[in-house]
């Protein structure tokens, strides 16, 4: 009941909006196009500030009251607003909107269906989202199509799913290539089911496509955190220190919880060290501080455990508890 009192208060806003001679959009501008163009802009902004609901009801704004169609761009905003706001019809009154206008272009029509998928993983009604997948899988052959579906199986606790969807539709038929997006997207399956076979062949195919060049950080993290949840950390270590030159905090924290859970917090310190001796911009965070502690710990070091948490920056303590 609060998201429709919010709605409709904001609805009122904008109809004064439409009457009022200094309204933030001109209902009067000299063309439609420039109309969308500010209605685009305006959603967009919320969107940024994370006002949605500001979105949505500018949207209904133009729809109902002004009687201004919405293009693709203005489309694509709404559909973003609507996987911020868990509200399954508000997410379905839109979809059938876009399934209704026949101005769309095929091109963008399909686009809009990928955004939709993303829409309903986000809100948790991943069943949704697998319909619309299985209308339209069989009419292309896009990557962006199944990266897509792909993270809203994990966005959804199912990583197995997207294990078999990469099974079924790209490993065996081999008419579609990995990207880097997606390649992260399985990796991350496989890092959760601890499939090492799976994970194993994705990161040949990675190799093989060479989508580590130019070297991309997220993809290699990917890996490696799929290989040291796997217990292959030794595969891990190889590629981290391959990488080394673009490695972040976040890369070296799933290399020290790795050898952690295999009881070698040497291993933990060697990496601080390095980490502290090298050249690099990286700050560690309060992840990557807790792993230094608990290796101290195990190694019955209590006072160098003290000596790391005092030397860890104020900011970060403070940030970890508000």
């Amino acid at each position: 009941m609060q998201y429709f009192r919010r709605l409709s208060i904001i609805r009122s806003s904008f109809r004064f909006l439409s009457l009022s001679s200094s309204s933030i959009v001109n209902v009067h501008a000299s063309t439609t196009h420039e109309e969308l163009y500010e209605i685009n802009k305006l959603m967009n902004n919320y969107n940024n500030s994370h006002v949605p609901i500001r979105t949505v009801a500018l949207f209904e704004w133009m729809s109902n009251i002004i009687n201004l169609k919405p293009d693709f761009i203005c489309y694509t905003q709404i559909i973003r607003a609507c996987g911020e706001i868990n509200n399954l019809k508000l997410c379905q009154k839109i979809h059938e909107f876009i399934d209704k206008d026949q101005t769309l272009q095929s091109k963008e029509y399909y686009q809009l269906q990928i955004k939709l998928i993303y829409m309903y993983a986000k809100i948790k009604h991943i069943e949704l989202a697998e319909e619309i997948f299985q209308q339209i899988k069989n009419r292309s052959f896009d990557i962006n199509l199944y990266g897509t579906m792909f993270k809203g199986y994990n966005m959804n606790g199912q990583p197995e799913k997207t294990i078999r969807l990469f099974e079924n539709e790209i490993l065996n038929k081999k008419t579609i290539q990995l990207d880097a997006i997606s390649a992260t997207c399985v990796l991350s399956a496989c890092s959760s089911s601890h499939r090492l076979d799976i994970g194993h062949n994705i990161y040949n195919e990675v190799v093989r496509l060479k989508l580590l060049e130019p070297p991309n950080i997220r993809l290699a993290t990917a890996i490696i955190d799929m290989y040291c949840n796997c217990g292959s950390i030794d595969r891990a270590r190889k590629l981290f220190d391959q990488l080394l030159p673009i490695a972040d905090h976040i890369t070296y924290s799933i290399l020290m919880k790795a050898y952690l859970s295999i009881n070698q917090p040497v291993q933990v310190l060697s990496l601080f060290h390095q980490l502290q001796s090298s050249s690099s911009s990286i700050s560690p965070d309060a992840v990557l501080y807790l792993h230094v502690i608990n290796a101290c710990q195990q190694l019955g070091l209590p006072h160098q455990a003290e000596n790391i948490h005092r030397a860890i920056p104020s900011f970060i303590i403070e940030k970890n508890l508000s």
